[in-house]
């Protein structure tokens, strides 16, 4: 059996890069509080390898589905968000609680990485980033366990 304990946007946060400077900053922090719209699009154009594919929207949905990023290529297709946790962390020990990010009906990925919210988008101007992410897994946001360990906070 399972107990789940809802959280406001005080305790837990996802934080956008939202004026795209490829770092999430105090800034992008306002507008998540402030819950403004972030806009982005879906990846579902043919960009794989390093240079290969069209990039025009609607063009693979075998890509859409894929459980990896494509290639660098696809990297563009990807956006930056901090999940900011330390609050949650202080008020519910990770020892004692486990956490879990759920979303419904699995339209969103996760790729982890070790980037930090200052380092946001470097994997977008530094090549041995984007070559280390260029086949990372992508896991569906239905029901993850988070491991604590893995997240940079």
């Amino acid at each position: 059996r399972s107990d789940y304990m809802p959280l406001d946007i005080t305790t837990l946060s996802l934080i956008p890069d939202y004026d795209h400077n490829r770092k999430i900053d105090d800034k992008d922090r306002q507008r998540a509080l402030k819950k403004d719209p972030y806009y982005f699009w879906v990846n579902d154009d043919d960009g794989y390898g390093d240079t290969e594919g069209t990039g025009i929207p609607a063009s693979s949905l075998y890509l859409l589905n894929s459980p990896k990023v494509n290639g660098t290529r696809d990297l563009i297709d990807y956006f930056p968000v901090y999940l900011d946790i330390a609050k949650m962390k202080a008020l519910y020990s990770p020892g004692s609680y486990k956490y879990k990010l759920h979303h419904a009906p699995s339209t969103l990925n996760l790729v982890e990485t070790t980037l930090t919210p200052d380092a946001a988008g470097k994997y977008l101007t530094d090549v041995p980033t984007a070559q280390e992410l260029a086949f990372a897994k992508k896991t569906p946001i239905t029901f993850i366990l988070l491991t604590l360990n893995h997240i940079q906070i």
